[in-house]
């Protein structure tokens, strides 16, 4: 029963009956017993049914505080700002502090960049009466874009741009706009409001508006709540009561969540404690209105000493949707002004795939070219996150209305530089992200580090579980080595941390296979999400050269055509004539290792391996086979360095032309030809087809011009087949008198595939014999009137020994004869096409 006590009192709850269960605060309330209750207590009936409690006149306050606009926080809390305006001043730097100029850049800056940046600065450091606004390519908003990774380069242009200018310069981060450096201060601020909530363990205190991510609850025996690391908005904190629960309204949807009594949606709110939460550490991308109006402030106040320019980092970032808040850039600035906004643009699929491509963005004032973009970059297979990529990049457009491109070089060799100093420049970025998210972690936990700055994580962005496992670890090992603080107070050395992040690596190696990679490739319709499901990975191919006995020249020349280009492309990068091959085609008689050899080529060079057939590309549908095959080019070129194998080649790109041919097979080797080597194929992309085939004189003339290097694998000779003899028998148990040079002498015309069935039949020689041998003792039991005598195990099978590969070879013989008319062919075909043949093409006679 819950009563007031009086008007505007406090409000008292009492247990009544005997078979319920009253929980409040986590404590169970007796029958009889009665409580006060503030705002924010929680309340549980029977075990099911929860319930915040919420004064009804002195918390109605509370609510209405959720909804207050930023501009009203503003006004109590004066010193935030100003601690962020004196913090933008502080930042500003001075021309003579420059030491890069546009002389001596470090990186590649083509002439038309450099013309077109200083032709839009230099008219806004004069005077003039004309409205320059109104012109985009004149306005003193610049969208300066670049390739992925060129943050820092981007960064490093306009310092030279403010040294040609003798300009001062303003940079601004979402640290800076995004409110992170703001709550930071607010943090100084005092005395706190008193619906501030302080969180118990880590000393976090939260408000309403505030950011934050869940912590709490890393491994929940129940699936209710949110997930570990879910980030989200506190929208209800209650007065005077440290025992209650936060109002979070999360960012995705919370199994069993609520609407927090009307102030979100329907499941994406959940109450939580606040030691449960922690600060988000990545609140502050979107811009805060309130820190964009102060620092347009800061620009109108030091625009009058001088010339200024301001560059906004990561724009795309920062403004991610169209708001009202952001009109205050729409303004018009002071004249010697200049606002810069960096933006780099990624292809997040791609990048995934191929981190070492340069994607450039193709920006333009016009809508339909900004969706074009945002399709080229995005995929149009992706309809949702293209809306919203084209929203973001129309409101882009929309504030900086001149854009400038960086243009990347088209010599190949300064593209490689270019791209290795960007490469660089990422990690750097990595670097500084992790360092700076594993402080806030340790600070928010009161933990210490004083070398932190020596941690260097380079090769990934941790996520906030992977910091929580490595300050675990960490702390783990320091408290094995080390006595216990005595004051309490944890200072980890960065020896621990080190080890933590060591202990992270060793978990994760290996626990991702490529599959998992495969699985999160996006694909363009149905036809390439059938051409993923067959895709098999390097390390599932199970092929190696090492598992090839033979082939010594084949398997060079392919570590030549194939690994090299793939392990030192700085060999490869000058010139047009060292490109990687396109094709490459292995024919041969049958069984000599042609499939084998394409699955390690695929192994070795770490490539994605695609089989192709012809009954897999063939559909009743009219149509559907083109679309296939274009499938099997496009997401190889996602998916690479790739290998596409089309065994039996000549089923499939026989010679056109025949009367028999069908309509829709010569449509397919159309398609085939011009998605392998066409008008629109891309040199750069690491993309080989593999044929195999036994009847190479059977190809279409323009297929054979596509595998310019023609290998022939023939039949192996007694040194060969040695060697294939000793990798086939290489995990079994061989007697002593084995021969394997007299075994090889005796199978001339052998193929690789024949010498296996010849193993395979000689490997059941001593089963055969422990069954004869079952036979005859359970013949002589029975006759003799005695129990049948056990079976024999494993471990009473005799070694292989030559009596039983001799026996195999009366048994088995070679498939292909060397005289044959198809071996015939197949060694004129090399001799004409084939690489090291003679080019002498054999003329028949005739008697007459």
């Amino acid at each position: 029963m819950l009563r007031r006590l009086q008007q505007g009192g406090p409000c008292e709850l009492e247990a009544t009956g005997q078979n319920g269960l009253v929980v409040l605060n986590e404590k169970r309330i007796s029958p009889g017993d009665k409580v006060s209750l503030i705002g924010g207590d929680e309340v549980i009936f029977g075990a099911k049914h929860a319930y915040i409690f919420q004064h009804p006149l002195r918390d109605t306050e509370v609510t209405k505080a959720v909804l207050n606009s930023a501009d009203n926080s503003a006004d109590t809390e004066p010193s935030r700002w100003i601690t962020l305006k004196d913090g933008m001043k502080r930042g500003i730097l001075n021309s003579n502090d420059i030491d890069v100029t546009l002389d001596n850049f470090p990186y590649y800056l083509s002439e038309i960049t450099k013309k077109i940046l200083l032709s839009s600065a230099s008219i806004h450091f004069g005077k003039f009466g004309i409205p320059l606004s109104k012109i985009a390519s004149l306005n003193q908003r610049i969208l300066l874009s670049g390739p992925s990774g060129s943050e820092i380069y981007q960064e490093t242009l306009i310092k030279a741009l403010a040294k040609h200018y003798k300009a001062r310069l303003l940079i601004a981060d979402s640290l800076t706009l995004g409110g992170s450096s703001s709550k930071d201060a607010r943090m100084d601020d005092a005395p706190c409001s008193s619906r501030d909530i302080e969180g118990p363990s880590n000393l976090n205190t939260f408000r309403e508006g505030d950011r934050v991510e869940y912590t709490g609850s890393a491994f929940k025996l129940t699936q209710r709540g949110p997930a570990y690391g879910s980030r989200g908005k506190v929208v209800l904190a209650f007065e005077n009561n440290q025992l209650s629960k936060l109002g979070v309204r999360f960012n995705n949807p919370i199994t069993y969540g609520n609407n927090l009594g009307g102030l979100c949606e329907g499941n994406h709110g959940f109450y939580c404690h606040a030691d449960e939460l922690r600060p988000d550490s990545f609140a502050g991308e979107e811009v805060d209105s309130v820190a964009l109006g102060k620092l347009i402030e800061v620009i109108s106040e030091e625009s009058k000493s001088g010339n200024l320019i301001v560059l906004l980092k990561d724009v795309q970032k920062l403004f991610t949707e169209c708001r009202e808040s952001h009109a205050s850039l729409r303004s018009e600035l002071p004249p010697g002004v200049l606002i810069i906004g960096s933006h780099t643009q990624t292809d997040s699929r791609n990048d995934q795939l191929h981190p070492g491509r340069l994607h450039v963005p193709r920006l333009s004032s016009g809508n339909q070219t900004l969706l074009n973009t945002t399709q080229e970059f995005l995929g149009t297979g992706l309809h949702e996150t293209n809306r919203s990529a084209t929203k973001s990049m129309e409101h882009l457009n929309d504030l900086f209305p001149n854009k400038i491109i960086i243009e990347l070089p088209q010599n190949e060799a300064q593209l490689s530089n270019l791209k290795k100093q960007l490469e660089r420049d990422t990690e750097t970025l990595k670097a500084k992200a992790n360092v700076l998210n594993i402080h806030k972690f340790l600070t928010s936990r009161g933990i210490e580090c004083n070398d932190l700055q020596e941690l260097s994580i380079k090769a990934q962005i941790l996520t906030n579980e992977s910091v929580d496992k490595i300050v675990g670890h960490a702390i783990s090992h320091h408290i094995q080595h080390n006595k216990p603080p005595s004051d309490g107070k944890m200072i980890l050395p960065i020896k621990s941390l080190k080890h933590g992040f060591s202990m992270l690596q060793n978990t994760h190696r290996g626990s991702k296979s490529s599959k998992n990679i495969l699985k999160d490739v996006v694909t363009e319709n149905k036809f390439e999400q059938t051409v993923l499901s067959n895709v098999i990975s390097p390390n599932e191919t199970g092929v190696t050269f090492e598992d090839i006995g033979a082939l010594d020249n084949v398997k060079e020349t392919l570590r030549e055509l194939v690994m090299l280009p793939l392990q030192r492309p700085e060999l490869f990068s000058k010139g047009q004539l060292r490109k990687p091959v396109k094709g490459i085609l292995l024919f041969g008689p049958p069984g000599t290792g042609k499939t084998m050899l394409a699955k390690a080529v695929a192994t070795e060079a770490g490539a994605n391996f695609i089989n192709v057939s012809i009954s897999s590309i063939m559909s009743k549908c009219l149509g559907e086979a083109e679309k296939y095959v274009k499938a099997i080019f496009s997401l190889a070129s996602k998916i690479s360095p790739a290998v596409i194998f089309v065994d039996e080649v000549d089923s499939l790109l026989a010679k056109r032309g025949s009367q028999v041919e069908h309509e829709a097979m010569r449509k397919i080797k159309n398609e085939f030809m011009v998605n392998w080597d066409g008008l629109r194929t891309k040199q750069q992309e690491r993309v080989l087809v593999l044929g195999a085939t036994n009847r190479p004189h059977d190809l279409d003339e323009a297929v054979i011009r596509r595998f310019p290097r023609r290998i022939m694998v023939s039949l192996p000779d007694a040194l060969n087949r040695e060697k294939i003899l000793k990798v086939i028998l290489s995990k079994e148990t061989l007697a002593p008198d084995v021969d394997l040079r007299s075994v090889a002498n005796m199978t001339e015309g052998y193929s690789g595939s024949d010498l296996k069935n010849l193993c395979i039949t000689a490997a059941h020689g001593p089963i055969r014999e422990i069954f004869e041998k079952e036979k005859k003792e359970k013949s002589l039991a029975i006759a003799e009137g005695k129990p049948e005598p056990p079976l024999y195990g494993g471990e009473d099978v005799r070694p292989l020994g030559m009596v039983h590969l001799k026996f195999a070879l009366d048994q088995v013989g070679a498939s292909l004869s060397p005289d044959s008319v198809t071996m015939n062919q197949i060694v004129q075909w090399n001799n004409e096409f084939g690489d090291g043949g003679s080019r002498k093409k054999e003329t028949l006679t005739y008697i007459i």
